[in-house]
């Protein structure tokens, strides 16, 4: 068996900070569910396609910005107090499974002397979903909106930039991985390199750092050449 990614491998990037929704797993399908229930309760009707489309390449909160202009039944306080509560409830998440790879990365990386973080622009509910997903414990710490009152946004860079002064993390010793725009974007002005990983590529107008397919090739990029 090759154990090149278990133990002992030299890291090139001793601390990843990771996004979570499209990029630890395919969330998309439960998040266009709970909108989907939102837009219900208003009597709106939208393709699932373009709430996908905006969802990756810009995100909720853009999307729920575009229903405002076209329709004018709701504010945006309006539809995330309602998408919150049926979020909070997780009662679309059945069945989740993370990327193949994805844990055996995150593994290694904590294995081998070093630290994940995650950023996320979703709210509390990322933590029970950690624990569904039984890699909480891989985190050694998590920036997401609501936490101490954070309201700040991808891609603004504000969580990461905390993350950084709070662990002393060494930039060029740093990775970033998501899979939007607004990750590369949120990286680049917090002058973190970036991996995207399984993106859709539309809406990219900054080029990251490196692209991959699938956690094999991550973990390329994490070792030490």
């Amino acid at each position: 068996m090759n154990n090149k990614f278990n133990n002992k491998t030299e890291l090139k990037y001793t601390d990843v900070i990771w996004d979570f929704d499209g990029t630890l797993l395919d969330t998309y399908p439960y998040v266009i569910k709970s909108i989907q229930e939102v837009l219900s309760i208003y009597g709106i009707n939208e393709p699932d396609e373009l709430i996908l489309k905006t969802l990756k390449q810009e995100s909720t909160s853009v999307f729920a910005n575009l229903m405002i202009e076209k329709y004018h039944k709701f504010t945006i306080e309006e539809f995330f107090a309602k998408y919150n509560e049926i979020d909070r409830t997780l009662k679309y998440y059945v069945g989740m499974e993370l990327f193949d790879g994805v844990q055996k990365t995150l593994e290694t990386i904590v294995n081998n002397r070093g630290r994940n973080f995650l950023v996320t622009n979703r709210t509390s509910t990322v933590l029970e979903l950690l624990k569904k997903l039984k890699i909480d414990y891989l985190f050694t710490d998590i920036e997401y909106i609501g936490k101490d009152g954070k309201r700040f946004w991808k891609p603004d860079p504000t969580m990461m930039n905390e993350l950084i002064q709070r662990y002393n993390l060494i930039k060029d010793k740093t990775l970033s991985i998501g899979d939007r725009p607004a990750d590369v974007k949120a990286s680049s002005l917090a002058g973190l390199p970036i991996c995207l990983v399984n993106a859709d590529l539309d809406g990219l107008d900054l080029t990251p750092d490196f692209m991959a397919s699938n956690y094999k090739e991550v973990m390329e990029i994490l070792i030490q050449k």
